[in-house]
């Protein structure tokens, strides 16, 4: 084709000639490229083609990860309900639980196996318990973090850059949530070993990963 990022053209040649074109992939140079990262073809695909010899189907890998996924949600908001809402009656955390599933589209990206839904349900599995890891990084507003907990919460939202990448935008969750931390000068700063270590422990993780 003259113009190959012509959809229109493109959708008509390939209904003639019986070679469709591939839908939401990036076109570069004669080659397809996918945006989507590697990590649950890793983690799920290939140990399961290894173990068994055939391949796991679409629908059961979003099944597995929507199951992750789910669990991971209602861990973020157990731990927010602890954190923050302490004497809230337990009827509006479930309440809180049951929006927080809802609002996710865990329903249609499991109605829907298609193999666009893995990334983003891998994603969701990993960047709420990374955040819920943030938050209970540190005990008291303003305390300094656990270098542990922190280092795990960023490698957990980091890896979403090796699913669904626009996911790396929850990390914004991760100022909010440290903030006192970082307005105390206990990260991101240099006034101490610690301040200095929790610091690396963030970083570091979404440098190497993004790498």
């Amino acid at each position: 084709m003259g113009n190959p990022y012509d959809s229109q053209a493109r959708g008509a040649l390939g209904a003639a000639s019986g070679d469709p074109s591939l839908w939401d992939w990036a076109f570069y140079h004669g080659r397809y490229y996918c945006y989507f990262g590697p990590l649950p073809a890793i983690v799920l695909f290939a140990p399961f083609k290894a173990l068994t010899g055939t391949d796991l189907s679409t629908a059961a890998a979003c099944a597995i990860l929507a199951i992750a996924a789910c669990a991971s949600l209602v861990f973020l908001m157990q731990t927010l309900w602890k954190r923050f809402w302490k004497g809230t009656p337990r009827w509006f955390a479930v309440l809180a639980y049951t929006a927080i599933v809802a609002a996710s589209g865990l329903s249609y990206l499991v109605l829907v196996p298609w193999f666009y839904s893995i990334p983003i349900l891998a994603s969701l599995a990993l960047a709420p318990v990374g955040i819920a890891l943030w938050t209970r990084s540190a005990d008291d507003i303003g305390s300094a973090p656990r270098i542990g907990m922190v280092a795990a919460g960023s490698l957990l939202v980091a890896l979403t850059i090796t699913c669904r990448p626009t996911f790396i935008l929850t990390a914004v969750f991760g100022l909010i949530l440290l903030w006192p931390q970082i307005r105390s000068r206990e990260m991101f700063a240099v006034r101490s070993r610690h301040a200095i270590q929790a610091s690396l422990a963030a970083i570091t993780p979404f440098l190497v990963i993004g790498e």
